[in-house]
C-alpha cells in the first residue's frame, strides 16, 4: 500500500518539475521574441547615438565617388518631409553626410567631395563597428566632420585618432 503513495508523490514532484521548466522556457521565449527585439529596434538607435557622441574617431579615406541623394519621411498619417544628403563612396566604406545639405545646395555640397581626394572624416565609433549590421538594414555611417587630409596623407584607411569630447 505504501508503493501507490510513494509514486504518486513522485509523480507530483516530477509534475511541478516540469511545470517549473515549463515556465522557464516560456519565460525565455518571451524574452527572446519579445523584449529583445523590441530593445533592438526601439532603444538601440538611441544607445548607439549616444555612444557615437561620446567615442569619436577620425578616419582617413579617399573618395572613390560622392553624389547629392534626396531623402522623404513620412508618418502613419501621411505627414511627413523631404530633405538631401551627400553620398560618400570612399577606401573605408559607404557614408552619408547631412550638415548643412539642402535640396538647393545638394549638388554643390557632393562637388565639393572630388574623387582621389584623400579626406579625414570624423565619425561615431560604435556606427562603425557595427557598419555591416547597418549596411544590412540599407542605413548609413553619418559622417560628423569632413576636412581635407595633409598632403603627406596616406589613401588608405588609418584611424588617425580617437577624439575625447
Amino acid at each position: 500500500m505504501n508503493k501507490p503513495v510513494a509514486e504518486s508523490l513522485g509523480g507530483a514532484l516530477r509534475s511541478r518539475r516540469r511545470t517549473l521548466f515549463d515556465r522557464f522556457v516560456a519565460v525565455l521565449m518571451l524574452f527572446a521574441f519579445i523584449v529583445l527585439p523590441v530593445g533592438f529596434f526601439v532603444g538601440g538607435p538611441a544607445l548607439l547615438k549616444s555612444y557615437d557622441a561620446a567615442h569619436v574617431v577620425e578616419l582617413r579615406c579617399t573618395i572613390q565617388s560622392s553624389e547629392m541623394n534626396k531623402t522623404s519621411s513620412r508618418s502613419a498619417g501621411g505627414i511627413g518631409a523631404s530633405g538631401a544628403e551627400v553620398l560618400l563612396d570612399t577606401s573605408c566604406g559607404r557614408f552619408v553626410y547631412v550638415d548643412g545639405v539642402t535640396l538647393a545646395n545638394g549638388d554643390q555640397v557632393a562637388d565639393c567631395f572630388p574623387s582621389g581626394s584623400v579626406q579625414t572624416f570624423s565619425v561615431g565609433k560604435g556606427s562603425i563597428a557595427i557598419r555591416g549590421l547597418l549596411e544590412f538594414f540599407h542605413l548609413r555611417t553619418r559622417v560628423r566632420t569632413v576636412e581635407p587630409s595633409k598632403p603627406d596623407a596616406s589613401p588608405k584607411q588609418e584611424v588617425v585618432d580617437e577624439v575625447d569630447n
